[in-house]
């Protein structure tokens, strides 16, 4: 019996990334090992980590590989970039860990196949589909950034989240009664350098007077770094 472990990675913090791809993920891998009579000797994953990061509880697998902890005949992943996303001449080194164990690479998007990773034939043909790959999501971001600056150009880029201070008015903002706040705010801040001084000045907006909804050093922290306050759209970034 093939000793199988199973590595899952999502990015993001967000409900829906959590509900869809880690369950979706453990669900899949779970069900291919199953269903192909593997011995499962672990399975984890890395959570809210993105692929250029360092991913702690694969690097945990790696330790353990290394050191005999745990015999590994194939490494289960649903798709190559929840191991790495670097480029097809550069991620051999992200993967070396697992040649020198000997072990195989089951990619679920990839069918039946074993990768053996120390067949130089195999190995250039994962590097033809990273770089397929990549390719495709840099088209699509590159896609995506010129489709939001046409939106931009034309004045009907809408906003998914409406700064403190405004109100949403069709693809566009509008200031409402709190602005004058938000003036205060980096008044109070400017005078005293210290951010819970402006907490009391938020509690007396419209948006938190009436609510149980408490205010934060977060919530003055996100009015201090809003580049909209000092006339700077941006989108794509925090």
């Amino acid at each position: 019996m093939l000793n199988v472990a199973i590595y899952f990675r999502y990015s993001s913090s967000l409900e829906q990334q959590k509900q869809n791809s880690e369950k979706r993920q453990r669900i899949e891998l779970l069900e291919k090992a199953l269903g192909k009579g593997w011995n499962i000797v672990w399975n984890n994953g890395d959570k809210e980590t993105s692929g250029d990061k360092t991913k702690p509880k694969l690097e945990e697998l790696k330790g353990k590989v290394k050191s005999g902890n745990v015999k590994m005949d194939i490494l289960l992943v649903s798709s190559f970039d929840r191991l790495t996303r670097r480029d097809s001449l550069e991620f051999a080194e992200d993967v070396a860990w697992i040649r020198k164990a000997s072990a195989k690479l089951c990619i679920l998007d990839n069918g039946d196949e074993l990768i053996d990773l120390n067949d130089n034939q195999k190995l250039l043909l994962l590097q033809m589909k990273v770089f397929a790959g990549n390719q495709f999501l840099k088209d699509l971001a590159n896609k995506t950034a010129s489709g939001q600056t046409a939106r931009f150009k034309r004045g009907i880029l809408g906003y998914s989240n409406v700064p403190f201070g405004f109100d949403r008015n069709g693809d566009g903002i509008v200031a409402n009664c709190d602005m004058d706040i938000v003036k205060n705010v980096f008044s109070k801040f400017c005078e005293t350098h210290v951010i819970a001084d402006c907490i009391p000045l938020l509690r007396k907006s419209d948006k938190y007077k009436d609510t149980e909804k408490g205010v934060n050093v977060g919530a003055i922290k996100r009015i201090l770094r809003h580049p909209l306050y000092i006339g700077k759209r941006v989108w794509g970034v925090e």
